[in-house]
């Protein structure tokens, strides 16, 4: 049996709780007068995390967040002009342009974590027990990958509190951006590799990613690969650019790729028994189905320690 309990939340219409930990604390944002505020629910009370901003700017834990020794991470916009309407605003109840920084909460104090040089923008989304704290955040260089308003590329991060050292992990080669979205005790990484787009899923997801200790980058299979496997066809979109060559869509890594490539796999199977039944009514013999595609390699095994 369980019991559902009901959280209190600000004076607004909505609230949201994203993530736990092993104490019961609960972390997420809830709404009042129009913006978004992160919060934390200790012992079924609401705290109210505040803004890095003003009034009117909003703040939210979007991801599972926070530690066993309440710490708590998440994104929340400044007073500072942002240039661009980035990543952050999908994730708040306004839009308001301003700069969205990725923040650590602790003891009562919310303080932003660094960019690149050069970038404005940055998101945090996970922390371990040890305070090493990940995310994405943005670079000076312009990249042609990127959607408008979206001008600056984005590179994931792995941020240690208790030092302040901030180590980049790389995207896989060919790819231009990557974004961490969760850290193990063994300071293993899982995230996304792709292309700038709109910094937020998208061709941003190409590929799922787990960066070892030491930052090195390997691609994890995934649910399409394995299905084309099974069903013996190849998932291919057009790539977005004009005139450019087709492109594999890898990674189901954001909400409705995975049915996009079931559907695909689908069609192609449906495509290629069309193909068959034809070619016996002409009296010719159906053509051997090729074998599939070399198996990949398996993705690395993740500890989560103790």
């Amino acid at each position: 049996t369980y019991e559902i309990t009901q959280l209190p939340s600000l004076s607004g219409t909505g609230s949201s709780g994203n993530g736990i930990n092993n104490l019961g604390d609960a972390a997420g944002t809830s709404n009042e007068m129009g913006v978004s505020h992160a919060v934390l629910w200790r012992n079924e009370t609401l705290i109210d995390l505040g803004t890095l901003g003003g009034p009117g700017t909003n703040s939210n834990v979007a991801w599972p967040g926070l530690n066993n020794g309440g710490m708590v991470v998440g994104i929340a916009e400044t007073d500072e002009p942002g240039g661009e309407n980035w990543a952050c605003q999908f994730f708040f109840a306004s839009s308001t342009g301003h700069q969205c920084l990725g923040f650590v909460w602790e003891n009562g104090e919310m303080t932003p974590l660094p960019t690149w040089p050069g970038g404005t923008n940055g998101f945090a989304t996970g922390v371990n027990n040890r305070g090493q704290v990940v995310g994405w955040a943005e670079n000076g260089v312009e990249d042609p990958t990127c959607n408008a308003p979206v001008v600056n590329q984005f590179r994931a991060f792995r941020y240690d509190t208790k030092t302040g050292e901030m180590v980049e992990l790389s995207p896989l080669p060919g790819d231009s951006t990557s974004a961490a979205t969760a850290i193990n005790e063994r300071g293993q990484v899982v995230g996304i590799s792709g292309e700038c787009s709109n910094a937020v899923g998208g061709f941003s997801a190409q590929h799922a990613v787990i960066w070892e200790k030491d930052g090195t980058p390997s691609e994890i299979d995934n649910l399409g690969d394995q299905l084309a496997r099974v069903l013996g066809v190849d998932l291919e979109v057009p790539d977005r650019h004009p005139g450019g060559a087709h492109r594999r869509r890898d990674s189901p890594a954001v909400p409705g790729a995975g049915p996009f490539l079931a559907g695909a796999a689908s069609q192609g199977h449906q495509r290629q028994g069309r193909e068959r039944r034809t070619r016996s009514r002409r009296g010719g013999d159906p053509e051997p189905r090729a074998p599939p595609a070399p198996r990949r390699r398996p993705p690395p095994h993740i500890n989560p320690g103790t």
